[in-house]
């Protein structure tokens, strides 16, 4: 859900041929790259932050909301006094992007 946040499916292309999709983050498997990325290349540090405020985002309904509000969450982890939430925000964007 945060890929897509950041990379939503686009709209159709102009000259659109029967296999022609939308390209978003989860279109182009990139959900699963930050995945094995973030278990193969980080530190357990790092791999602990991820984890924890992925919990968070979890237990407050993330999933459930639609993309502006989704954005709005996710730019309050970027504005954040927090700097866990900081770092998080940046490590998910620049991953994603």
């Amino acid at each position: 859900a945060i890929a897509d946040t950041f990379i939503p499916e686009g709209l159709p292309p102009i000259l659109p041929s029967a296999e022609a999709k939308p390209i978003g983050a989860l279109s182009t498997g990139t959900d699963q790259f930050l995945i094995k990325l973030f278990e193969k290349c980080y530190e357990k540090e790092d791999q602990d932050l991820i984890k924890s405020q992925l919990k968070g985002l979890n237990k407050s309904g993330f999933l459930d909301l639609n993309q502006a509000e989704r954005e709005q969450v996710l730019l309050g982890k970027k504005n954040s006094e927090i700097e866990e939430e900081k770092k998080f925000y940046s490590l998910m964007r620049s991953n994603t992007v």
